[in-house]
């Protein structure tokens, strides 16, 4: 009697489909009574407490990505600020779009985030303490290339620069331009080479 219990027993767990980790369950394919093989997609599960978030980032700044380093996002439909953690990139930049692809680990234990959602990616790297910043308003877009409005000798002169890191205010300008530099920041749209610029003192 008892064998022929152990044999019913292991015959139902052979029914019984179970998934090697925990996670949440998505459309189920099949209805009651349907026919399976191995090779049936019955329903898809996702382990959501833990997500990978891949994105790509200029070439130029692959020496300053850190392996273990904070970045921060927001996700679409939802103004929350969230973390990941870098923990790894790919062996080189792309030969296509010269961009490092940069993998980081989100922990997502209150389920807000789902997979496959886009999202907006904020990294923050050391600065560079011999930096030249600028205002981004300062930056004057050209079709090949980008210039800054200088303040030397009374009069304005444009210099070509080459541009580096920004934040939300500030753009680093890592050639054409010399610690002590004036830049001119407003009244660029009709400002011309040579013309006559007067500075005028701000008082605090």
């Amino acid at each position: 009697m008892n064998a022929d219990i152990n044999i019913v027993r292991s015959n139902i767990m052979r029914t019984e489909i179970r998934a090697p980790f925990s996670g949440t369950l998505g459309l189920k394919n099949i209805s009651p009574g349907a026919f399976v093989t191995p090779q049936t997609v019955i329903t898809t599960i996702r382990q959501n407490s833990q997500l990978k978030l891949d994105f790509t980032l200029p070439g130029k700044y692959s020496n300053k990505v850190k392996i273990g380093q904070l970045i921060g996002f927001t996700s679409e439909g939802n103004t929350n600020s969230y973390n990941a953690r870098i923990i790894a990139t790919e062996s080189g930049v792309s030969e296509d779009n010269r961009s490092l692809l940069v993998r980081s680990l989100i922990t997502n234990n209150d389920g807000k985030l789902w997979p496959g959602q886009f999202v907006k990616v904020k990294t923050t790297f050391d600065p560079d303490p011999d930096a030249i910043m600028v205002p981004s308003q300062a930056i004057i877009p050209q079709a090949r290339g980008k210039k800054v409005a200088v303040y030397r000798n009374g009069v304005a002169s444009f210099e070509d620069v080459v541009t580096g890191a920004r934040d939300s205010s500030r753009v680093q300008v890592t050639n054409g331009l010399k610690v002590g530099d004036t830049i001119i920041t407003t009244g660029l749209m009709s400002l011309k080479p040579n013309a006559k610029v007067k500075l005028n003192t701000i008082k605090k």
